[in-house]
């Protein structure tokens, strides 16, 4: 069974190796060239820290790997206008992200990327599709210079997030939107069902088909709100939307006691539901470590067979 990481490897950060922020206030309250160095720097880092979650990966044998959204903080900020070749470590950073594709290549670890909540392409405003747009696109960028496939072998997934009840245009807007994707981000797009509203995995399905984009089948969602089929059967429907040379992604969590619809530090192993290979993305907090826990259980499981 095949596991992937999402952006935050927990063993590392407790060493320091971990990612670094900076919020626009900050780099706003910066003279410029004192904003840039500082904004270089944290690229710097956060390249190198990818890199070295890949060397995790490789080590514990995770076949996936979610780069983090916030891998360059500010990219796409409309107000701190970042172009990347003004910034010091401009040329370390794009040899670090050829370095790091190159080396998760080498050792089968695909890669992907989940933009934030904020990134709707059938958003009813304009500049919301606009923004959401570059997001997506800067995150193609990003897989670009590390070589990965442009296609959904290197996904970028998204939710909807707009309820089509409430705005009539959303698939005007939503085509809108997809338009003003790069032809290897749109070749890359997928989309999950999503946690409560209309668009459960079944309807999103169908929503989807015309514009042959895949499905990431979130197992956790499909609880809370269900399409109404058989998980296997739902798991099957999902991963037909896949191109035959991918391998299908499927999300797993397990919400919170106190709330369902958070995650929890840990989740249950996933159910058996298809007959191909596919990669399940461990959307638990306790991130690396659930991985390890869930490889142990199967561990022993295989040992008791």
């Amino acid at each position: 069974m095949k596991y992937g990481l999402c952006c935050i490897c927990l063993s590392l950060a407790s060493t320091g190796i971990k990612q670094k922020r900076i919020t626009f206030k900050t780099f706003s309250s910066l003279p410029r060239g004192e904003a840039l160095e500082k904004l270089s720097k944290i690229w710097l880092n956060n390249a190198r820290t990818a890199y070295s979650i890949l060397e995790f990966c490789s080590h514990k044998k995770i076949a996936r790997y979610r780069i983090s959204s916030d891998i360059f903080p500010l990219a796409t900020h409309p107000k701190a206008k970042i172009t990347p070749e003004e910034l010091d470590n401009f040329k370390e950073i794009i040899k670090i992200l050829n370095e790091s594709g190159s080396f998760a290549a080498s050792k089968g670890i695909g890669l992907s990327f989940h933009p934030s909540q904020f990134v709707s392409l059938a958003s009813p405003e304009l500049q919301t599709r606009i923004n959401s747009a570059a997001e997506i696109n800067f995150n193609s960028i990003v897989l670009d210079f590390m070589g990965a496939p442009a296609d959904a072998r290197a996904p970028i997934n998204i939710h909807l997030n707009v309820q089509p009840q409430k705005n009539p245009d959303m698939e005007k807007n939503f085509a809108h939107g997809l338009s003003l994707l790069s032809p290897n981000a749109r070749m890359r797009l997928t989309i999950e069902n999503e946690d409560k509203g209309f668009w459960n995995a079944a309807r999103l399905l169908k929503f989807l088909a015309p514009h042959n984009i895949p499905l990431v089948l979130d197992i956790h969602h499909e609880s809370l709100n269900s399409s109404g089929i058989p998980l296997k059967r739902l798991a099957a429907l999902a991963a037909a939307t896949w191109p035959e040379k991918s391998e299908p992604i499927l999300h797993i969590s397990s919400g919170r006691t106190d709330n369902p619809r958070a995650h929890a530090d840990y989740c249950p192993p996933p159910p058996k539901v298809l007959d191909k290979n596919c990669v399940f993305m461990v959307e638990a907090k306790a991130k690396d470590f659930a991985i390890e826990k869930l490889m142990k259980y199967n561990s022993k499981l295989h040992e008791k067979l």
